[in-house]
C-alpha cells in the first residue's frame, strides 16, 4: 500500500495531491490511502469545484474513488496527526510513505517541535542518522548533514556518520531503484582542503572513502571532490551515480536549479522507504489553483513502480 499524509491543511499539497491522483488509472488508484481530515480535504475539494461523495472510508471525486484514512485527533497539529496514524498503519517493507509538504513548526514529536520530516523520523525511530536523498533525472545526491546551522557542520562531518549514511543509499537504491556502481564523494572546505591548507576536515572523508572500498568493492569511490566541481562529475552510467555533499546548501543549490519541481526526496535507513516531493507548502498561491502538480504526479508514478517492484 502507498500511504500518503496530507501536509499543511493551508498549503497548496492537498491540491496538489488531488490534481495528480485524478490522473492516474483506477487500478493505480486503489494502492493509494490518504490519510486526511475531512474538513481540510474537503475545503480543497470545494476549492478546486470538484464533484465530490464522502463515504465511511473514501470519497468519490467524479469516476475517482481515493480511499482514506478520516482522521479526528484535533490535540496536535494536522500533519503531526496523519504522519503519525500513518507510521502506524504500515505493515511492512514494502509499504511506501508518502509525506506532502508542510511548514517546520507543525511537526511535533512527544510534544517537542521538530525541524521537518526527517527530524520526526529521527526521534521517533531512535536513528540519528536517517539519510536525506534526492534524486531527479537519473542524478541521485545524498546529503551527509542536512538541517543543522553552517557553523555545526565541521563538528558533524565524522568518518563514522560517512560510512553509515553512504551505506544505506546503496543498500536502499539496490532495493528500490538501480544499484550504484560510482560514488563520488565532495570535500567540505574550498578545493577540498589544498591538503590541510584551508581545513583538515578532509581526512575525515578520506579515512571514510578508504573504508567504504573495502566494504563495497564493487563500487568506485572517488573523492573527496571540491565542492564546487563534483557535480560536473559524468559517466555513461549516470543513472547509477551517487553524488554525496557535506551540507545541505552545497548539495541542494545545483541539485534544485537543474531539476526544479521534478525531484524526488527521500529518507533512507527506515524499515520502510519514505519519499516526498522536492517542494514546499507553496502558501502565496494557497486557494488559487495556480499549484502545479508535477512533482507531485513523478512521485506518485514513481512510488507505483517502486511498489511493483517490490511485491
Amino acid at each position: 500500500m502507498i500511504l500518503i499524509t496530507q501536509g499543511h491543511e493551508n498549503s497548496i499539497s492537498i491540491e496538489v495531491f488531488l490534481k495528480s491522483f485524478l490522473l492516474l488509472h483506477s487500478e493505480e488508484q486503489e494502492k493509494i490511502l490518504f490519510f486526511t481530515f475531512k474538513n481540510s480535504l474537503e475545503k480543497t475539494l470545494k476549492l478546486l469545484k470538484l464533484n465530490y461523495i464522502f463515504y465511511d472510508k473514501s470519497v468519490l471525486i467524479g469516476q475517482s474513488l481515493l480511499k482514506c484514512r478520516f482522521l479526528t485527533n484535533f490535540e496536535e497539529p494536522e500533519s503531526t496527526v496523519a504522519l503519525i496514524e500513518a507510521i502506524k498503519a504500515i505493515k511492512d517493507e514494502k509499504d511506501i510513505l508518502l509525506t506532502l509538504p508542510t511548514s517546520k513548526d507543525q511537526l511535533y514529536f512527544e510534544k517537542n517541535l521538530t525541524k521537518g520530516h526527517t527530524e520526526f523520523l529521527r526521534s521517533y525511530f531512535k536513528k540519528e542518522n536517517l539519510s536525506m536523498v534526492f534524486s531527479a533525472n537519473n542524478e541521485n545526491i545524498l546529503l551527509i548533514s542536512d538541517h543543522i546551522p553552517l557553523r555545526h557542520v565541521p563538528d558533524f562531518i565524522k568518518s563514522n556518520v560517512i560510512i553509515e549514511k553512504v551505506s544505506d543509499s546503496i543498500i536502499h537504491f539496490n532495493r528500490y531503484f538501480n544499484s550504484l556502481t560510482e560514488v563520488f564523494i565532495s570535500g567540505l572546505n574550498p578545493h577540498a582542503g589544498e591538503k590541510g591548507l584551508l581545513g583538515n576536515e578532509e581526512n575525515e572523508i578520506q579515512d571514510a572513502i578508504a573504508n567504504l572500498r573495502k566494504l563495497y568493492p564493487q563500487v568506485t569511490f572517488e573523492g573527496p571532490i571540491p565542492g564546487d566541481g563534483i557535480h560536473l562529475q559524468k559517466t555513461k552510467k549516470q543513472a547509477h551515480q551517487l553524488y554525496v555533499y557535506m551540507y545541505h546548501d552545497q548539495g541542494l543549490s545545483p541539485f534544485k536549479q537543474k531539476h526544479g519541481l521534478v525531484g524526488l526526496h527521500m529518507t533512507f535507513g527506515l524499515p520502510f522507504l519514505r519519499m516526498s516531493v522536492d517542494h514546499g507548502t507553496g502558501f502565496e498561491i494557497y486557494g488559487k489553483r495556480k499549484a502545479n502538480p508535477t512533482g507531485c504526479y513523478h512521485l506518485l508514478k514513481k512510488s507505483l513502480i517502486i511498489q511493483n517492484k517490490l511485491l
